[in-house]
């Protein structure tokens, strides 16, 4: 991606296409089709992927393992019971799977309702003439007007400035608004807090007004490359779903060496009777695995997401609640992170020099 806080204002121009006077409409809607949007067309799994994700776990997959094998010894046996129970540990899968994908999906729906609501508008400069646009239908090429209170819509390279100044204390941390200068070219290797030529997407105008061409979106911004480095990130399992896979392997283990040892005792008490020793060592193993402790826990955390929606806190993933609770410290190195970015003194210190 060109570096466009090393250019000169007339070069940015020509590097994009554009003009101080904007884009004309023809313009726009051929680069509307050429060039990704504004808007993250993220892909999102359907609800028959969903259903299918609430099987991965280790425990879920032996519940199911059991409750064929219960299904197929009552079928060969004949016995209604057997079959009660498979289908039983069948149903409670079934009901763990569909909380689950109930969950996530009035989770995305919050979501999505809310991105609606914070959807903004920008006034750009299209053929000469300013036009109020949803944030969304800005394009690479298109000359922004900034005010105070303004969200940046776009990673901008600033052409106009008047007295501006902007917050950046979300994307770099700095507490205090920057005092940005359109004629200034910075050097290739300036860090982000130093390029005073340039507005950077989700950070606040604070003071002043500017005109800024867009050279970059969605996910080509500094603020998409984070969002796209979060996603990309390998997930790991929270605390409690570690020691259900640890419970479930040793689950394994138990119910493997319990159906090898009353096979063993069988085929000793009576040789010839291999079905009936084999059927009573899975028999012995399904009583032993606990089917209804998936659903219990997935009802748990049912009611702590229910607890936190009250409280206004949406949580995507159920296993989420979790995770929170296990939380002891929440760290934070610069203040306006996830505080309100304000300073105060609390003590002071007179020292006296003795000589």
């Amino acid at each position: 991606m060109k570096e466009y806080h090393t250019l000169n204002v007339n070069q940015s121009l020509m590097e994009t296409g554009s003009s101080k006077e904007g884009l004309s409409i023809d313009e726009v809607n051929n680069r509307k089709i050429k060039i990704r949007p504004g808007k993250e067309y993220i892909k999102k799994n359907g609800l028959a992927i969903k259903f299918a994700q609430q099987f991965g776990d280790l425990m879920i997959i032996i519940l199911l393992l059991a409750a064929a094998v219960s299904i197929v010894i009552g079928i060969i046996q004949k016995s209604i019971g057997e079959i009660v129970d498979g289908s039983l540990i069948l149903l409670i899968v079934l009901m763990n799977a569909v909380f689950g994908v109930v969950q996530e999906y009035k989770a995305e729906k919050s979501l999505e309702a809310l991105s609606k609501l914070s959807q903004q508008e920008v006034y750009v400069w299209r053929g000469g003439l300013l036009v109020k646009i949803g944030v969304n239908e800005v394009v690479v090429g298109d000359v922004v007007s900034l005010e105070a209170g303004v969200i940046v819509p776009a990673d901008l390279r600033l052409i106009e400035t008047h007295s501006l100044k902007i917050d950046e204390s979300s994307l770099t941390g700095e507490s205090h608004s920057v005092e940005k200068d359109a004629k200034m070219i910075c050097a290739q290797d300036a860090p982000l807090a130093e390029r005073r030529n340039m507005a950077y997407r989700g950070t606040v105008v604070s003071a002043g007004r500017a005109k800024g061409l867009v050279v970059a979106i969605g996910q080509d911004t500094e603020f998409g490359k984070i969002e796209k480095a979060i996603k990309e990130n390998e997930k790991e399992l929270t605390p409690l779903q570690r020691s259900i896979k640890d419970v479930g392997k040793l689950l394994t283990y138990l119910v493997l060496a319990i159906a090898i040892l009353t096979f063993v005792i069988e085929m000793i008490i009576s040789p010839l009777n291999i079905l009936d020793a084999f059927l009573t060592a899975v028999a012995i193993s399904v009583a032993a695995i606990p089917e209804s402790m998936p659903a219990v826990i997935t009802i748990i955390m049912s009611l702590g997401v229910a607890r936190l929606a009250k409280q206004k806190a949406i949580v995507k993933k159920m296993h989420a609640v979790e995770t929170l609770g296990a939380c002891d410290v929440i760290c934070s190195d610069k203040t306006g992170t996830i505080t309100q970015n304000k300073m105060s003194v609390e003590n002071s210190f007179v020292f006296f020099d003795k000589d």
